[in-house]
């Protein structure tokens, strides 16, 4: 959010690249980095998951916050991610569709019809939601793409599992809206 996951690590000691996708985010976190002195900070304008794919570094700890349910192919963020790093945290908001009926899924902005893919032996549901062009808007702080993919709370885990995290550590389980839970889950690689 503009920088503010940034500081938090800078603070504790961390150097930090962060991708930032949203042109106007990346301003504000570049005024963040200058408000701050943010010396060890470096921002990035761009595709998180084509930096991830393209870069040959590996990172300590990939932090993605408020990311994978703004990206149209989340799958494919957590592969790129798991590419990268033994330690993933992860805070994102999931479709729990058990609390949204059928009927209620194109109030919400989803698609009813369900995407499937196949992924690594396990089957993932990926839940299509229009934003309606929100991201046009200034004031909306979301994701750049119009028609992101979102997972249910078990397809995340599955795919993190699948991708070799042997160890999650879940917590921040809350529920803003009845369609819309959110937690976080911390990903490693243990013993590997």
């Amino acid at each position: 959010m503009e920088g503010g996951h940034t500081y938090l690590l800078h603070q504790n000691g961390a150097t930090i690249t962060a991708v930032e996708a949203s042109k106007r985010a990346f301003l504000k976190c570049l005024v963040t980095k200058e408000i701050t002195n943010l010396s060890r900070a470096r921002f990035l304008l761009g595709d998180g998951v084509q930096y991830l794919e393209n870069v040959e570094k590996r990172y300590d700890l990939i932090v993605a916050c408020a990311v994978l349910y703004h990206m149209r192919d989340p799958i494919r963020f957590l592969e790129a991610a798991a590419a990268r790093t033994d330690a993933l945290y992860v805070w994102t908001s999931y479709i729990d569709e058990s609390a949204l009926p059928p009927e209620q899924m194109a109030s919400n902005r989803f698609d009813p019809m369900r995407e499937i893919r196949e992924f690594n032996g396990i089957s993932v549901t990926l839940y299509r939601r229009d934003y309606a062009n929100v991201y046009l808007n200034p004031d909306f702080c979301g994701g750049i793409y119009n028609e992101p993919r979102w997972m249910s709370r078990s397809s995340i885990l599955d795919v993190l599992t699948s991708l070799g995290f042997n160890h999650l550590e879940i917590a921040h389980e809350q529920r803003p809206y009845p369609a819309e839970h959110c937690f976080s889950v911390f990903a490693r690689r243990i013993g590997s």
